[in-house]
């Protein structure tokens, strides 16, 4: 996995980077197309995937001379965003019980990759209306739209070419991994916690914004306004749940003996998939 979490990380790092000064929103709102690539990876990759999000996300900003403190949160959403994608779209995979190719497996990653389209706009978001310098409305609704648009645009041709070179065993980092074992109501708690943390904070810090205090993403407002402390109150009650949702023991390491590991070459120390919370 040590070769995944390389592999994502040099892959998400050099597709940010000609975009990296195409900023709708300077240091808070990327013109990212490599977005895309998040839930690509989470679903082939896994836990390394999301390590080197992580890490891709923060050394680019430290890179290209503009880290700030949005830079850890905006990497935390990539994070996230890949962790999302993953532990959905493998429930999928093992409710269907088959290989996940055809039209309905493109319908189903699209639909699956939602919530990380949220969480990658909803943490950054957040960091910029807590700090006041921009409204949470505002940045969320940007992000949110770039990120939904190059999902629709480039995602179905990665993930069905990835599908084929794959063979349908898209999902590699299941190999170090199983959901089975564990309780049905712990996959679909897990799920739903997912679902509502993750588009949660995305439709309620903007109802609540609006509702409440009448800023509106196409509201004209001024550096250094703030939407008012229920955007915060509701915004982080609806992250919890989500990071709440993404660290159930759904998952766990298959068990194998030493002789199996031995000759398949993967019993030497722990893994990069160990590092993975729900672990």
């Amino acid at each position: 996995m040590v070769a995944w979490f390389v592999a994502a990380f040099i892959l998400l790092f050099v597709v940010r980077l000609p975009f990296a000064r195409l900023g709708m929103v300077p240091y808070f709102v990327e013109f990212h197309p490599g977005f895309v690539l998040l839930p690509i990876l989470g679903i082939c990759w896994g836990p390394a995937a999301a390590w080197a999000a992580l890490a891709a996300g923060m050394a680019g900003d430290a890179l290209l001379g503009y880290w700030e403190s949005v830079s850890f949160f905006r990497a935390i959403g990539w994070m996230v965003a890949v962790l999302c994608t993953q532990r959905l779209f493998v429930m999928q995979v093992e409710s269907d019980k088959g290989k996940p190719v055809g039209v309905r497996a493109v319908f189903f990653f699209l639909l699956l990759s939602i919530p990380a389209c949220c969480a990658a706009a909803v943490w950054p978001a957040a960091q910029a209306g807590f700090l006041r310098y921009y409204p949470y409305c505002y940045i969320v609704a940007l992000s949110f739209l770039n990120n939904i648009v190059f999902l629709l645009l480039f995602g179905p041709g990665l993930f069905r070419l990835l599908s084929h070179h794959t063979g349908g065993e898209i999902c590699l980092w299941r190999r170090h991994e199983s959901p089975h074992g564990m309780p049905h109501r712990t996959l679909q708690l897990s799920r739903a916690m997912v679902w509502l943390g993750s588009v949660g904070s995305l439709v309620a810090g903007l109802l609540v914004s609006g509702l409440t205090y009448d800023a509106w993403p196409w509201s004209l407002y001024l550096i250094g306004t703030t939407t008012g402390s229920w955007v915060r109150v509701v915004v982080v009650a609806f992250l919890g749940l989500l990071v709440v949702g993404l660290c159930l023991p759904v998952f766990r390491p298959e068990k194998r003996s030493r002789r199996t590991s031995a000759q398949s070459g993967s019993g030497r120390g722990s893994s990069f998939g160990d590092l993975y919370l729900p672990s």
